[in-house]
């Protein structure tokens, strides 16, 4: 059987900017810039000027939650802010992990933002990380969602936790 990544044609993501940001250990942050990378993407720090912004809340759980999902909204507030001010649109991926708490606010942000910005063009999606989902699924999964057929994706939750 192939890998997941195997589905995607090579250079499908060139010319496109795309910064990718942890929260936690960043195991998904990873997995996904080499991805990107491999893909063509311009793989990017979220202080410069991508076109789509990938937060991989990974430690987003537990005791610290809170603290975490403040460093998720700072990420995305800075990124979300630029993207109004330039208007031209761009894309945010809320990586959850495996944590029922965590991926609800994540989701429940998703769907927020996207109806708040959905008028400037700023599509938001989350996915929900499971215990056994690998972070080169989610690497895979993140890159779809990068490229054009991602597009049509705003406000969801993309349920990985029975993969």
């Amino acid at each position: 059987m192939s890998a997941p990544a195997d589905l995607l044609r090579p250079g499908l993501l060139v010319g496109t900017r795309i910064a990718v940001t942890a929260v936690g250990d960043g195991d998904v942050a990873q997995s996904c810039r080499e991805l990107l990378a491999g893909l063509g993407a311009q793989v990017e720090e979220p202080g410069d000027d991508p076109q789509a912004l990938v937060v991989d809340a990974a430690g987003a759980a537990g005791p610290a939650l809170g603290d975490s999902l403040s460093e998720v909204w700072a990420a995305v507030h800075a990124y979300a802010g630029r993207l109004i001010e330039s208007e031209r649109g761009g894309r945010i991926l809320l990586v959850a992990p495996p944590d029922e708490a965590a991926a609800a606010a994540l989701e429940n942000l998703a769907r927020t933002l996207s109806i708040e910005w959905a008028r400037r063009a700023i599509t938001v999606v989350a996915i929900a990380r499971g215990n056994e989902t690998s972070a080169a699924d989610v690497a895979t999964l993140v890159a779809y969602l990068c490229s054009a057929a991602g597009e049509y994706f705003s406000g969801c939750l993309l349920d990985l936790r029975s993969v």
